[in-house]
């Protein structure tokens, strides 16, 4: 008895010595927060995207239209083994920003169970972004190198909707930044609006057209400085289309009284390639017709000053451009920063704005833009403002169906789309509700007068992930 008590206690020691040995282990590794490698893949990854909902309204001397546009991006970045990382973005977008004449919301539902694709441009959802990179830090500059599908991401494009296949590698060293990029494909969002209008009337068709990419191989330098003064230089070369496209800018920022005063300049210019050529994979595009009516050089300057104090900040700036046109960059609007909603990109969502394919491609068009706005925002998270824009010159805008066009004697025209030389004023108040840091909604009621009139409204719920 006394020998099986003996035993049993030895082994009652031996246990508890094991379990007090396992739990300090359990200890020293959760302390040194030893990871497996999917831990650290999937345990450390990030969501980053938005989401919105919009509603919109247009009414003009014709008629009326409403469209409603939901669109979702979402992208998912894993976590870092040895300083390298996967991201994948999933794009979910229905509906069109733009109404005219007769545009219905109707059919907005767009299926019972989920939406249910028809012959709609703008309706997407599919994988956008995929690839590789890697990070890391050598003293003190810091490398970036991707590989594959992303978001071209530069003042001259749309960041969240611009799409190449190709690498990039960036440095970052003290106040400086260096960027290198070449893309074998590429498109950008008003790109593809413009290529559905030459393919579809080479007789592909809409839906066709929504799949195309540019082939020009796309190469992109740039360099950004940033502390006392802000400047950023970006230089791009599409192979046997874009000769060059330039953007730079600088600002300023300095204490006047008991707010701060920011001075702001920009330009922007491109040069076409003497003999352009879009490489789409499809000989349907009909750009050697375009290359008649193409402008050459063409280019922007923008200057501003913005004032802020306590809850005021006011802006006035002016645009003006040069050469042969003013479609100078990939996207409608990048980061020129100037004051409106409408009339520099939300009137057909094709051509209006700066795109190097959108109405200030045309031969012997100009745009010149006094602007200014005024913002103030309430101690509840409310901030109501308004913008003033003037537009005039060769303007090339086009002209919307709700809009009565028998004022415009002479335009011109690509396919069914008509342009006239208009000057306006765009008069937009807007306000913004933020409920929390991630949701807000916002409410902006544009009235263009002029020889271009129409009323429109965008009513928008957004939540930045």
């Amino acid at each position: 008895m006394r020998k099986s008590l003996a035993f049993m206690a030895l082994c009652s020691g031996v246990f508890a010595q094991e379990l007090q040995e396992t739990k300090e282990i359990q200890e020293i590794v959760e302390k040194k927060e030893v990871k497996s490698p999917v831990t650290q893949i999937l345990g450390n990854a990030e969501v980053s995207g938005f989401l919105f909902a919009r509603y919109f309204y247009i009414g003009g001397a014709r008629g009326n239209g409403q469209t409603q546009q939901y669109r979702g991006k979402i992208d998912i970045t894993s976590g870092k083994l040895d300083g390298y990382s996967m991201k994948a973005g999933i794009f979910f977008s229905q509906g069109s920003s733009t109404p005219d004449l007769n545009s219905s919301t109707d059919n907005a539902t767009q299926g019972s169970r989920a939406a249910a694709f028809i012959d709609n441009f703008s309706d997407r959802f599919s994988i956008s972004q995929l690839y590789g990179q890697k990070e890391f830090s050598i003293d003190n500059t810091h490398f970036h190198i991707a590989l594959g599908k992303m978001n071209m991401n530069t003042p001259l494009n749309d960041k969240n909707l611009d799409l190449a296949t190709g690498a990039l590698l960036h440095i970052k060293h003290k106040d400086m930044t260096y960027m290198a990029e070449f893309y074998d494909s590429f498109i950008s969002d008003m790109a593809s609006y413009n290529l559905r209008t030459l393919v579809s009337e080479g007789g592909r068709g809409q839906i066709n057209a929504a799949g195309l990419s540019i082939g020009n191989n796309l190469s992109i330098l740039g360099i950004s400085y940033s502390k006392d003064i802000n400047v950023r230089l970006f230089a791009l070369n599409a192979f046997r289309l874009f000769d060059f496209m330039m953007f730079g800018d600088a600002d300023y920022t300095f204490n006047v009284g008991s707010g701060k005063l920011k001075l702001a300049a920009q330009i922007a210019m491109t040069k076409m390639n003497d003999n352009a050529i879009l490489l789409t994979g499809s000989k349907a595009t009909n750009f050697s017709i375009e290359r008649a009516n193409l402008a050459s050089f063409r280019g922007i300057f923008n200057v501003n000053a913005s004032y802020v104090i306590n809850s005021y900040s006011m802006k006035l700036g002016f645009l003006g451009s040069f050469g042969d046109g003013y479609g100078v960059i990939l996207d409608y609007k990048g980061d020129i920063n100037t004051a409106g909603k409408v009339w520099n990109g939300n009137i057909t969502a094709v051509y209006e704005g700066f795109g190097a394919l959108g109405s200030g491609s045309f031969n012997n068009t100009s745009l010149y833009s006094l602007y200014a706005s005024l913002d103030y925002g309430f101690k509840i998270p409310l901030k109501i403002s308004l913008d003033i824009a003037y537009v005039f010159g060769n303007t090339n805008m086009p002209l919307l169906d709700v809009l009565d066009n028998q004022n415009f004697h002479s335009f011109a025209s690509r396919g069914s789309q008509r342009f006239a030389h208009v000057s306006f004023v765009e008069i937009t108040p807007n306000l913004t509700y933020k409920f929390n840091k991630h949701m807000e909604f916002s409410l902006f009621a544009a009235t263009l007068l002029g020889e271009m009139q129409f009323f429109k409204t965008r009513a928008e719920l957004r939540y930045k992930i």
